[in-house]
């Protein structure tokens, strides 16, 4: 099973940016891979260019930047963090998001249940449950 594992005080950072922010929120989750573990070493605000509290649509100069940051090191893009003002599963907006980077860990946070979920898009087509490791 693929798992993702980000730092505690990482994780309440982007949990408390969701919390106070009105409005759905997205960071870059930047790290490595070893095998079947997602290692989070830093992470990339993206900015909300919906400025929705219901939908996000990153912002491509900040998407820019963060990939930017993987230039010349060994670090790569592992995930993707977002709100949402519901359960934390994924929208049929992230699921195409999802296709796109189907080796990428989405890292949901609901902003009314105040609960995580993580997926990720499976080899046979079919959005699989990520174990998550916060440490």
């Amino acid at each position: 099973m693929v798992t993702l594992i980000i730092n505690r005080d990482m994780l309440e950072s982007l949990v408390r940016g969701a919390e106070g922010s009105g409005i759905e929120v997205c960071s870059v989750l930047i790290g490595f891979v070893r095998g079947d573990r997602y290692i989070v070493r830093e992470y990339v605000d993206v900015r909300n260019i919906e400025v929705s509290p219901v939908l996000f649509r990153a912002d491509p100069r900040d998407m820019a930047r963060a990939i930017f940051k993987l230039t010349g090191g060994d670090y790569d893009i592992v995930g993707v963090f977002h709100s949402h003002p519901a359960p934390p599963v994924p929208s049929v907006r992230d699921v195409e998001g999802m296709r796109f980077w189907p080796r990428v860990v989405w890292l949901i946070y609901s902003t009314t249940t105040h609960s995580l979920g993580a997926y990720m898009f499976g080899d046979n087509g079919s959005i699989c449950r990520v174990g998550l490791v916060v440490c």
